[in-house]
This record gives structure tokens, sequence and C-alpha cells, in this order.
């Protein structure tokens, strides 16, 4: 088969002296000083198969430019009859009028005008069906009728867009093939050999992409460029704040998704860690600072309690989802579940931070409260523990946060599952405004990328409402000496 190629394309480097050639005799004469590598010697040099290559993808292109120039002026009429029908339909006494003062042969006129038909023929009828089936119906074969005249020609762009490169690549083969045949005729490599049929097949592909590019890489076509500046001229798309993304839940469709039930599903999931993991926490500081004795069963309890502020999110769970789903069956996709993992998770942050605020908190206060006849316990929970309570809760609080942000636990205890209801309950599905986050900009349509960032926005919003309350709170509680 190679063989057989290579012998076509072989005859063809010849072809133009044995007069198979499309380009006059007069252009294909060498002139003396003349430059041989320019597009008219090697389409001489190439033959019959460089030449009708070239002709084709010519045709390609000019038939390309001359529908591209043709939607760009159908675009703009459009235009100007949807300001004409927003000034003078809209104002008409009667469907008539209006239709009379719309341009003529133009699109907005056929569909009135289809219209008011469809209503004389419906009278007509002998057994008549419903007006509004009717109507409808013959509106939207109008419709139909009218796009199909609008999309003409796109149908030669698309095939355009996806045939001229390889009709480009054609062209680029046949050089390739005749360079190497040159090259094995005459024995040698040189660049008068090789610089035409190379040049050839350069131009061959430099001609298919350039066809190629005007349509294919556009995303939308004129047709729904021209609607969609018609329709917004005449105040029937407009654009508004999206308030749906704070009071509709999840969607397949971006223009219907909201983020409600990913706020409530937060909002319980940190609820149910509050109220684990920061009494938990606390008191577990408490003993272990002021009533724990110094001993290596403390030591050992201190360092394995700073290893787990280091390990990786995702190990507490893949904990979760063993001990918690497989172990005692709690439900999938439940906030008390996030809750739970997340409360394992910053335990270890809330332990050191309400540690390092029992410690600030100075010896003389202790000693003064045993002074006066206050017991170990008195001493500890009505005078050293107010004073530390502010400190206690910036690490609650900086644990809480880390929580609201945390997306790999959640994934793997079942809450990345679309969630259409908001949830009532801690043991409803659910789903969190991180892992709603990690779903949405997955996606790959465009549309929800914009819906995504606000997401984002909604999510820091919530951390800075977080840390504006502690701030508050922590200037409330807190006590100087």
């Amino acid at each position: 088969m190679f063989n057989l190629i290579a012998n076509a394309a072989a005859a063809a480097a010849p072809a133009h002296e044995a007069g198979l050639s499309l380009m006059p005799a007069a252009m294909c004469v060498k002139e003396e000083g003349a430059s041989p590598y320019g597009l008219v010697p090697a389409l001489c040099e190439g033959g019959i198969v460089s030449q009708v290559t070239f002709l084709v993808l010519l045709i390609m292109f000019v038939g390309t430019l001359y529908i591209l120039f043709t939607k760009l002026f159908e675009q703009n009429k459009v235009m100007n009859q949807g300001k004409a029908v927003d000034a003078n339909f809209w104002r008409a006494p009667t469907l008539a009028d209006g239709a009379a003062k719309l341009e003529k042969n133009s699109a907005y006129r056929q569909v009135v005008e289809d219209g008011l038909r469809a209503n004389e023929e419906h009278n007509k009828l002998a057994n008549p069906v419903e007006a509004h089936d009717w109507m409808h119906g013959t509106l939207e074969r109008s419709q139909n009728h009218i796009n199909s005249k609008l999309n003409s020609g796109l149908a030669f762009l698309a095939t355009v867009g996806s045939t001229a490169p390889f009709v480009g690549l054609f062209g680029t083969v046949i050089g390739i093939l005749r360079a190497l045949v040159k090259i094995g005729a005459s024995g040698q490599a040189s660049i008068d050999t090789v610089a035409g049929p190379v040049g050839e097949a350069l131009i061959m592909t430099a001609i298919g992409l350039i066809v190629a590019v005007p349509e294919s890489n556009r995303t939308i076509s004129d047709l729904q460029i021209a609607w969609a500046l018609a329709l917004k001229s005449e105040g029937i798309i407009r654009r508004v704040p999206h308030t749906s993304l704070l009071t509709s839940t999840d969607s397949t469709y971006p223009e219907l998704a909201g983020s409600l039930a990913a706020i409530v599903g937060s909002l319980l999931t940190m609820l149910v860690t509050g109220m684990v993991a920061i009494p938990m926490g606390i008191f577990a500081a408490i003993f272990l600072e002021e009533f724990a004795p110094k001993n290596r069963l403390t030591q050992l309890i201190e360092v394995n309690i700073n290893n787990l502020a280091a390990v990786p999110s995702i190990v507490f769970g893949l904990l979760g989802a063993t001990l918690l789903l497989g172990t005692f069956g709690l439900p999938r996709s439940a906030p008390l579940v996030g809750g739970l993992v997340l409360a394992l998770l910053i335990l270890p942050v809330v332990i050191i931070s309400a540690r390092a605020a029992l410690r600030a908190v100075p010896p003389s206060i202790r000693s003064g409260a045993l002074a006066v006849g206050a017991s170990r316990m008195q001493a500890v929970f009505h005078h050293v523990l107010p004073l530390a309570f502010p400190g206690m809760l910036t690490g609650a609080i900086l644990g809480m946060a880390r929580a609201l942000g945390e997306t790999a636990p959640l994934l793997l205890i079942g809450m990345v599952a679309f969630v259409a209801e908001v949830p009532s309950s801690t043991t409803d599905e659910a789903t969190a405004l991180p892992v709603l986050i990690y779903s949405w900009a997955s996606n790959a349509e465009r549309a929800w990328e914009p819906m995504t960032a606000a997401v984002i926005v909604i999510l820091l919003a919530l951390l800075v409402t977080m840390n504006v309350i502690v701030v508050m709170l922590r200037r409330k509680f807190e006590r100087r000496w």
C-alpha cells in the first residue's frame, strides 16, 4: 500500500509537465531570478493533487467567510427588528395593526401573521380542538420554520470546521511523501530537494487550520447571539440578583440550584461538633492540667494528643466510615455522623488550646483561693476557669472554623450525595458547604463556575461571622488582674 502511495506521489511530481495541472502554463514558467519557494511555485510543483487540495480548501474558506458575514448582517437585522417590535408592536390597539407596523419578511411579523391565521382557521373548524393547543402548535411550527431559515449555512460551517484540518493533513502527507521520493531519487537530502515539497505540505496544513478555526472554536453560533440580544432588548431576559441561591436546594440545572440544604446541613453538623468536642475538650484539659497526676501515663496521653493534632483529616474520615457506619450502623450522609467525625478531628486542638489558657492563669490565683479555704475544685471552677475561659473560647472557635472547611472526612462518610430536601434533624440525609463546593467545581458546564464562587463567599461569610461572635464573647468575659 505504501508503495502505491509513493508511486502516486512520484507520478504527481512531473504531472504539470505532462499537462495534468489546473494551473495556467504561464504561471508555472520559471523566470530567471524568481523565488522558487512561493505559493504558486509550490502548487505548480505539487501537481494536480496539491492543486485540487488547495482548491477545495479555498472553496471552504470563501464559503465560511461568506456565511460568517451573512450571519453577522442577519444578527444586526434581527436586533433592529427587535427594537422596532418594542417601539411599535406593543403599542398597537390590535394584533392586525401591530403586524402591519412590523417590517415585511421579518421573523416577528411572520410569527404574528401565523398566529392570526391560526385563529381564523380555528374558528372554521367543524370539530374544533382546544384553542390553546391549536395556537401553541401553530406558533411552534412557525418558530421552527424561522429557525430553519436562520440556521441555513451552519451545517456547512460545522462540516468545514471538522473536515478542513483533515483535508490540509492530506495535502501535508502528499507533500512529505513527495519529499521522501525526491530524496530517494537524488540520493541526498539537500535543501533544494526537499524545500519545495515540505513548503507545500506546510502551506496545506496552514490553510486547513485557517479554514477550520473561524467556526470550530466557537461555543455559540451567530444565531444564538442574535436571539439572546433580541430577547435582552425586549426585556424578556435580564440580569438580576440570584437570590434563589440562598432559598433553593441543589439541582442538576445551575440556574435552579441553591445552597440552602448545604447551609442547613453545615449548621447541623457544626452543632453536633460543638456539643461534643468543646465540652469534652475543655473538661479533658482541666483534668490533665489541674487534677491528673504527673506520671508516665499522663505524659503518654499528652504525646498522643499532640500527635493526633497532626494526623491528616482523611484518616478521621476513614475511622468514621469504619466505626460509625460499619460497626454502629449510623445513617450515611447524616449531620450526626459528620459532626462526630469532625469532633474527633478538632478535639486535640481544643484540648491543647484549653490547656494553654489554663497555664496562662497566674499560680497566685490558685494559691490565694486555697489560702482562704477553698477546695481544689472550687479554686479551679470559681477562680481559674473564668479567667481562662476567653482563651479556651478562642481555641474552640479555631477548631470549629477548621471543621467548617473540611471536605475529605465528609466525602468518606457519604455526605457528597445529591440532596434536594432541606434536612430537619441530625439524622436526615444532608450535605455541607465544602462538599457542595467540591461537587459544583467538578462539573464541566461553565455555568457552575459563578455558582461555585458564590458558595465560597457564603462559606467565608459564615467563618467571618463565627470569628466576630468569638471576639465579642471574648471581650465580654475577659477579666484583667
